[in-house]
């Protein structure tokens, strides 16, 4: 019976957290298909071209474009400060269209300017590129952009500091994210590249993301690259890193790595070849808990004098595995590697001389490894994945049998490591049970801005929830079609005060009323927790009429559901 302790507790339970603004206090001007570019840009004023709201913009500022479909090409040439970007916010229905696509215009045309976010926007109807982020630029950010049937999708020339997240780039005649000319420290997350074609397969320029061999320290986190008609990621430049994406049915390859780098949480599907290394002499490319399934081979790997090291990882599909060449170093070891038939080749490696072929049987008797050196824990085995996925099952021989010392802390779906006694390879953990959030309220309180307030009341139920109050992190997140409208996270240094009482253990924090943005209240019992959120600043133009996802971490549990706002 835990009623009473419930009763007591929720009187005195709050938490709060003081959260830094998203943007400097300044003017804010506004835009509206029925406005005039000889108003004020007030809330009653509206200028009718988001170029003249831009042109007014200075540190600080912030540009909300309402709803309606704006046939410009607008050309930022001022600069915000470090802690005050100039925001350029298109509030859900702001449609870019371009005035001429005869001409190479850009929807979006940054110049050498500095600290510019560029937010919420859909961008389609024949633009050349429809962002262009010149060279000089710096400490740029696009989030939630809607990117399609254009020439191209984004470009990325010589600038650094630029950060792409939650974009969509889809059915743009060429590559959806172009970084190139020296490019540097550039972030792609939580973006999707989907159906970029330019009819010619693997001779044509239309990857999923694209990076030339002059760039450098790209990072792509939980990004996406789906039936582009060449090459899902295809990265030239050095110190590359792909985290915890997919790249599924592109026409070509699914991940080209040519100067080393990190594939991490990587899941390939469906393309001729899943990963192709070519690296030049010195360099070290890593492969960590991937799954390829069912490409036609899985990895690939030319050239000489570099090293790739293939660990925890599952390829499996209809034919090789794994081909390399001789005059490379192959570190590989704790890997599931299978093709239907255990006679046929698995591995090849390749030199001037010719071939050398291993199947299933010489992985499984020790064949292989006494050839090469490798293959320390690797079988040639079924991963025996859940009927429709490349989840473990089970029964899988993925479970518990990887090596925990390089494997990354979440999996693919942000699953904590390991689940059981050891990590499992490939990109998925498997978990026995799941825990189930129910959101019980959501109230949303939009302001003209695009910001607003947030109510959220949610009960997580989960066996043996193992919640530590000294030392568990509590994150809530309510995530919309344009990205995050609320992420706060609540350490556990910040609750000051704790409460036991019964079998309910509480943590409680107090900071000045006027400082705070959020606060929490929660509830933990050993088989659920009651969570309560209200917060004030949140990003609500990142949601429109479809639906959110909600998102609880308690600790190293993790649940999930979806609303409707």
């Amino acid at each position: 019976m835990r009623h009473a302790a419930s009763i007591t507790l929720g009187l005195i339970i709050s938490a709060a957290v003081l959260l830094a603004p998203a943007i400097a206090a300044g003017a804010v001007y506004y835009v509206d298909v029925s406005g005039t570019d000889t108003a004020s840009g007030a809330v009653l004023s509206p200028f009718r071209t988001i170029g003249a709201a831009a042109g007014r913009a200075h540190a600080g500022d912030l540009v909300v474009v309402r709803s309606g479909v704006y046939s410009e090409s607008v050309v930022l040439t001022q600069s915000g400060a470090l802690g005050a970007p100039i925001v350029l916010r298109g509030l859900p229905g702001a449609v870019l269209v371009s005035p001429d696509p005869s001409q190479s215009l850009s929807a979006f045309d940054v110049g050498a300017g500095a600290y510019v976010t560029i937010q919420g926007f859909e961008i389609g109807g024949g633009f050349d590129e429809a962002v262009f982020v010149r060279a000089g630029a710096h400490d740029i950010e696009l989030a939630g952009l809607d990117v399609h049937d254009n020439q191209s999708g984004i470009w990325i020339e010589g600038a650094a500091q630029v950060f792409v997240h939650d974009c969509v780039l889809e059915h743009n005649f060429r590559t959806g994210i172009r970084i190139f000319a020296g490019a540097h420290d550039i972030q792609v997350a939580d973006t999707r590249a989907e159906a970029n074609d330019d009819g010619q397969g693997c001779d044509g320029a239309s990857d999923g993301f694209n990076a030339d061999a002059s760039t450098a320290n790209i990072t792509f986190e939980r990004a996406t690259a789906v039936g582009n008609s060449d090459d899902g990621f295809d990265l030239k430049g050095t110190n590359a890193a792909v985290l915890e994406s997919v790249a599924q049915d592109n026409q070509c390859t699914g991940v080209k790595l040519w100067a080393g780098g990190l594939l991490q949480n990587v899941l390939v599907e469906r393309s001729p070849t899943g990963v192709r290394v070519t690296a030049p002499a010195g360099a070290t490319t890593t492969l960590e808990n991937c799954t390829l399934s069912q490409n036609d081979i899985g990895v690939a790997i030319d050239g000489s004098d570099h090293t790739v090291h293939v660990q925890n990882s599952i390829v499996t599909g209809p034919a090789k595995a794994l081909t390399y060449a001789a005059a490379m170093t192959l570190l590989e070891d704790h890997n599931i590697l299978f093709r239907p038939s255990p006679s046929e080749r698995l591995i090849v490696r390749q030199d001037d001389s010719g071939e050398e072929d291993y199947s299933a049987n010489d992985v499984n008797d020790g064949t292989w490894q006494r050839a090469s050196g490798q293959g320390a824990g690797t079988v040639a085995q079924d991963p025996d994945f859940q009927p429709g996925t490349c989840q473990p099952g089970p029964d899988s021989v993925a479970i518990d049998s990887g090596v925990d010392a390089n494997a990354p802390s979440l999996d693919l779906t942000g699953l904590y490591r390991p689940v059981g006694a050891a990590v499992d390879r490939g990109a998925f953990e498997w978990t026995a049970t799941t825990p189930t959030l129910t959101v019980r309220r959501l109230m949303l309180h939009r302001t003209p801005t695009g910001s607003g307030s947030v109510r959220l009341r949610a009960e997580v139920d989960a066996s043996a929830m193992q919640f530590d109050p000294q030392h568990d992190v509590v994150t809530i997140a309510l995530r919309g079609a344009r990205g995050d409208a609320l992420a706060s996270n609540f350490a556990s240094a910040g609750w000051n005060h704790r409460v036991i009482v019964g079998n309910a253990r509480v943590r409680l924090v107090r900071t000045p009323s006027a400082a705070c943005t959020t606060s929490v209240a929660l509830r933990a019992y050993p088989d659920r927790a009651i969570i309560s959120l209200s917060a004030r600043g949140s990003d609500l133009w990142a949601l429109d009429d479809g639906p959110a996802t909600v998102t609880i971490e308690i600790g190293r549990l993790r649940a999930t559901a979806d609303v409707t706002p």
